[in-house]
């Protein structure tokens, strides 16, 4: 049986303590958290020990894998010592607040024998895996073009209001756009140039927004709408347009989920969009990983795709700040 740490008790570190238990052959054996009465209270659910020192549980011995759903400033800390102490691990989105941080887990993860995944979950979304299939098989032609939407309401005050911080969090373009270009960047290939408007340097109290239009090497274009902006209570909305030369792909989540979950946890309202039929994209991220495992596979994201998503977002969040294109595709 193979036991997991959760570093993280709160929204994420909660979905996916959840996704674990569900899965044959896993214990969750203990959750990590600053906050030792959110460990305690997550623990307590799943039968598990609580903590509230990294350090001392990634010490353990009897603890195989470790899944950190912490802020991005203490990504890189807690994925490098995790990997050299033999743990597989499984990072939260972006990999790390910085390209040199990012180097040096991807350094890491390459020169230890364990596996090592960045949770860039849209590439376990149904409707996002059926569309790059789609695109694949040539069903709509050459694709040439895609449209993007991502955002809500700016995200509630957790650990020292880190969202507000952008050297902390890179803002909307990096929390939350990375997502869409993680994806893109599957279906498209490489970027090579970026430009990108944003709020994020002017100063608006908890509010953040951002267009950023990429540019493929394959000369395909892309455009992402980011939103951190929307009225208290707005839900998350994401969908995407996929055009190519023979068809257009289209999906929204607000329109094609079968069943919606309106919740509120750490005061900040949110939606769970779900299909009875379809297994969460969550626990399909964390089954993949598991089964990476088993046979000894490399996970579908590798660190060096966690850091060409990070690369993009980082040039468009100083594109935004400069007001100019900005190239990307340097070594890593």
């Amino acid at each position: 049986m193979l036991k997991v740490a959760v570093v993280g008790a709160g929204v994420m570190g909660s979905t996916h303590t959840s996704c674990w238990s569900q899965i044959n052959g896993i214990k969750v054996q203990a959750i990590c958290d600053i906050d030792i009465e959110k460990a305690e209270s997550l623990a307590r659910d799943y039968d598990a020990d609580s903590y509230s020192s990294f350090s001392e549980i990634v010490k353990r011995s009897d603890i195989d894998i470790i899944d950190i759903c912490t802020p991005t400033p203490l990504h890189r800390d807690m994925a490098i010592e995790a990997l050299r102490m033999g743990k597989h691990t499984l990072l939260e989105k972006p990999i790390a607040r910085t390209l040199q941080d990012a180097r040096e887990i991807v350094k890491v993860a390459r020169d230890v024998d364990v596996k090592f995944m960045t949770a860039h979950v849209l590439r376990f979304f149904p409707e996002y895996i059926s569309a790059k299939k789609l695109v694949d098989d040539g069903t709509v032609g050459i694709a040439r073009m895609a449209r993007t939407k991502r955002g809500g309401q700016f995200p509630s005050k957790r650990w020292k209001d880190w969202y507000r911080d952008v050297e902390m969090s890179g803002g909307c373009i990096v929390d939350t756009g990375i997502h869409d270009f993680d994806y893109l960047r599957w279906i498209f290939g490489e970027v090579e140039r970026v430009f990108a408007y944003a709020l994020t340097w002017k100063n608006l109290d908890r509010k953040d927004y951002a267009l950023v239009t990429l540019r493929f090497k394959s000369k395909a274009i892309a455009q992402s709408e980011i939103t951190w902006a929307q009225p208290s209570g707005s839900p998350f909305r994401t969908s995407f347009e996929i055009i190519g030369t023979e068809g257009l792909i289209t999906s929204d989540n607000l329109n094609s989920s079968s069943m919606k979950m309106f919740m509120s946890r750490d005061n900040h309202p949110y939606i769970l969009y779900e299909s009875p039929l379809a297994e969460s994209p969550y626990l399909s991220e964390i089954r993949h990983f598991v089964s990476c495992i088993e046979e000894n596979s490399e996970p579908l994201i590798t660190p060096e795709d966690a850091y060409r998503a990070l690369e993009i977002a980082l040039a468009a969040l100083e594109s935004s700040r400069v007001n100019r294109a900005i190239s990307v595709g340097g070594e890593i």
